[in-house]
């Protein structure tokens, strides 16, 4: 499917060797240039478009699926666009969107490597232009665009990480909303895993937390491990941190014992060789 879309796709945009990753250049996209491309142009049976659905991407770029927009210039009245957008039925792929345009935002085609990149008007494609159009509607490009302006275009691509519930937006954003300004979807989830060295500190966290009637249903194997017998001997080891005498740490003089600790041999030439202790 890739090698068909950019069969598809003009030849000087195959031809394309650089990509520039500069704000100030992007071209003057505004929502009616999006309208006008998704519903008002041609597709390529020569019909409108009319893909009302692509206007949902706006959610693509708002959940943050969209990574670095890279343009590269054709001449002083048009460029190209070119990002990769994160699929919505799997975090795994990612699929590359290209877009040409004009300086003064009309959109004129863009095309997509996921399976409905042929039809010009994918998700994938109006999620770019959403970020640019985002882009253009906060100053954030032209003269204007300052180095903090431009760390925003440094991209969305990452793995998606478990996080709390709390912090989780269960929310289809509108047009012209931002939920990214108000959290940061972007942040991986916090993972507050407690740690106990004893099995004293673990029934003691257990019994003051609301999961304990969790542990206490009986042939479960978390039942088990809470009222098992500790082991006679706990060996957790702790945090080493620095020191800088043997006789204060015991692990550090057991290695230095078994694997450093040298002793002077003298053979019968006569001559002095330094040995192993543990293996003379």
């Amino acid at each position: 499917m890739t090698t068909q879309v950019k069969r598809s796709m003009p030849s000087e945009l195959n031809n394309v060797t650089e990509w520039i990753d500069d704000m100030r250049k992007w071209p003057n996209i505004m929502y009616g240039d999006i309208f006008n491309y998704l519903i008002s142009s041609k597709a390529v049976d020569g019909a409108e478009m009319k893909n009302f659905k692509s206007l949902q991407s706006y959610n693509y770029f708002q959940s943050g699926n969209v990574d670095k927009v890279l343009h590269n210039i054709i001449s002083d009245a048009r460029m190209y666009l070119k990002a990769d957008v994160r699929a919505s039925q799997t975090v795994s792929r990612v699929n590359e969107a290209y877009v040409i345009c004009s300086m003064d935002g009309t959109v004129e085609q863009g095309w997509c490597t996921c399976m409905a990149g042929q039809g010009l008007s994918c998700s994938h494609v109006g999620a770019v232009l959403w970020k640019v159009e985002h882009a253009v509607r906060n100053n954030m490009t032209g003269a204007s665009c300052t180095d903090e302006n431009a760390m925003w275009n440094r991209g969305t691509k990452r793995n998606i990480e478990p996080r709390p519930l709390s912090n989780i937006v269960f929310k289809k954003p509108k047009q012209g909303e931002n939920l990214l300004e108000d959290l940061n979807v972007n942040a991986p989830g916090v993972r507050d895993t407690p740690m106990y060295y004893s099995s004293q500190e673990l029934r003691t966290a257990v019994e003051q937390s609301p999961l304990l009637p969790l542990f206490k249903i009986k042939g479960t194997t978390i039942n088990k491990s809470f009222v098992s017998k500790p082991a006679a001997k706990e060996n957790i080891p702790k945090d080493h941190g620095e020191h800088d005498s043997l006789s204060s740490c015991q692990r550090c003089a057991s290695f230095y014992s078994k694997y450093l600790a040298v002793d002077l041999a003298r053979t019968r030439d006569g001559v002095i060789v330094i040995c192993n202790r543990n293996r003379l």
